[in-house]
Parts: structure tokens; sequence; C-alpha cells
């Protein structure tokens, strides 16, 4: 009886896990909201360095990838991800294939990590195309949106990462257009203009503003049974 009531416990628990969903477009800054919040002791688990590890060389999805795009697409044992990356934007049927293939995969990893998390009252998710994906938004109880003007996002990226302007704005172009995110948003970081400093204390105030909705005290029954 004991054991029953420790796996419910357990169970309840989990659920009371706040999962907030933390996006942006490229060059929007998401990385850097991430990396405050970790300095504010928040858990950020980082998706797409889930689907990294899942790519590299030995990952688990490399032999369906092999076996769905072909060899081509693997290169010392590693996801060609600029191959890919160029196909998948041209081509939405292509990229769906690779979601069917990344998405259950990350979605395993993603419930271990939660599973070492537990007791924490929430825990933040990075995840690039929230927004878009039909598969994440249903699953997060929050959705913060790091935002700032496109013209500043080509700027960033230009900088980070030397790619072409129009490499740039084609990424951009596949992603969901900067209204459609705001219009998702639960909360909107404005990550323009802005020291770092003054970025921790508007993360700082998200989360106190977030802090102020949640009663802990308040259950809909006793654990104490």
């Amino acid at each position: 009886m004991v054991l029953v009531c420790s796996f419910h416990a357990t169970a309840f628990y989990s659920e009371l896990m706040l999962k907030i969903g933390l996006t942006g477009g490229i060059g929007s800054g998401k990385s850097l909201v991430a990396h405050c919040l970790r300095e504010l002791g928040v858990p950020v688990i980082d998706l797409d360095h889930l689907a990294h590890s899942l790519t590299q060389k030995n990952g688990l999805a490399i032999l369906p990838i092999a076996e769905t795009f072909g060899e081509e697409y693997i290169v010392d044992g590693s996801l060609d991800r600029a191959k890919m990356r160029q196909w998948v934007f041209a081509d939405s049927k292509a990229r769906q294939k690779l979601e069917a293939i990344l998405h259950p995969l990350i979605q395993q990893m993603l419930e271990r990590q939660l599973a070492e998390l537990q007791g924490e009252a929430r825990v933040v998710l990075e995840i690039p195309l929230l927004v878009e994906s039909r598969v994440w938004r249903r699953k997060l109880d929050k959705i913060w949106v790091v935002d700032c003007l496109e013209a500043t996002q080509i700027d960033r990226v230009q900088v980070r990462s030397h790619l072409e302007r129009r490499q740039i704005e084609q990424i951009m172009q596949q992603q969901a257009k900067r209204l459609d995110k705001l219009a998702a948003a639960d909360l909107v970081i404005y990550n323009q203009g802005k020291t770092l400093d003054a970025l921790q204390s508007e993360v700082r105030w998200a989360l106190d503003l977030l802090d102020k909705t949640l009663d802990p005290a308040v259950l809909p029954f006793s654990p104490d049974w």
C-alpha cells in the first residue's frame, strides 16, 4: 500500500512542475535569456542540444536518417547539418520526415531529464521552433517569447555565424512570423538595445511575475495520505 501511494505521489508532483517553453527567432537572444535563467537557478533543457546529441556520431537518429534520406547526409558518422538544413528549408515534406524521426527520440530524452528534475517547481524548455510545431505547444504550461527587431536578428547572426544576409533571410522565412510568435506568447522578453544587466533584470522580473501566479501551499488535496 505504501508503494502504491508513493507512486501516485510521484506522478502527482511531476504534474505540478510548471513547464515553460522559451522560444524566439534566430538571433533574438533566446540562448542568452536561457543563460540568465540558469544564473538565477532555474533548470533549462535545450531541445536543440538534445537534437544535436541524437545526430552526432553513434547518435540514435543516425541510422533512421540514413535509411530515410540516404547515406550522403551522413559524414564521418554524423549528420551533415548544413546539407540537411538546406534541404529541409526548401522542402516541407523533408522537414516533416526529419521531425518524425527526431521528435519521438527527443521526447524520450526529455522525459528522462524531467524525471531527474522531480521536485523542481518549474523548468524551462528552450525550443527554437516552438511556435511552428504542433508537438511541443500542447505539452507546455506557458510560452515565453524573446523578441527584437528583424534587422537586429540579421545583424546578430551575421556577426555570430558569418552567414550572408540572403541565407539569414531564408532561415527567417522558414520560421514563424514575428507577429505569430508574439501572438502565441504568454510573456514577451524584449531583447532590443539592452545591456546584459538590463536583460537579467527583465528575466528576474518575469520570474517574479510567474511566482506571483503560483501558490504551492494550495493543493487540490492533502499529500499526507
